[in-house]
């Protein structure tokens, strides 16, 4: 299986990114900073050659009414394995850009 060179999200309405996120098979986390916002969609350019197994894509973005959304979506490349540990440790700069979002758009 060949892995995908960019990913594609597709939301309800326009959305600004906070946090984006792969996690790797052996749970190593990595930023995408690379993307680009076409109306509702969110188009993310893989950071590196993905190896196979069980990745996590993580999201945390902020709607156009100014709410925080976030999901994350499991995928696989070639076979399956166990599916890497996701931190569960608050994420303070994320925060502080929720609380700055809310602010500015209240």
């Amino acid at each position: 299986a060949q892995a995908p060179a960019q990913f594609a999200l597709t939301f309800s309405e326009p959305v600004s990114p906070l946090v984006l996120t792969l996690v790797k098979p052996d749970g190593t986390p990595v930023a995408l900073t690379s993307f680009r916002l076409s109306d509702q969609t969110l188009e993310i350019d893989d950071p590196q050659p993905l190896k196979s197994g069980t990745h996590v894509l993580s999201w945390r973005v902020i709607s156009a009414d100014g709410h925080p959304v976030g999901g994350s979506l499991l995928f696989s490349i070639g076979a399956p394995s166990a599916p890497p540990a996701v931190s569960e440790a608050v994420d303070w700069q994320q925060r502080a850009a929720i609380w700055i979002g809310k602010v500015l758009l209240y």
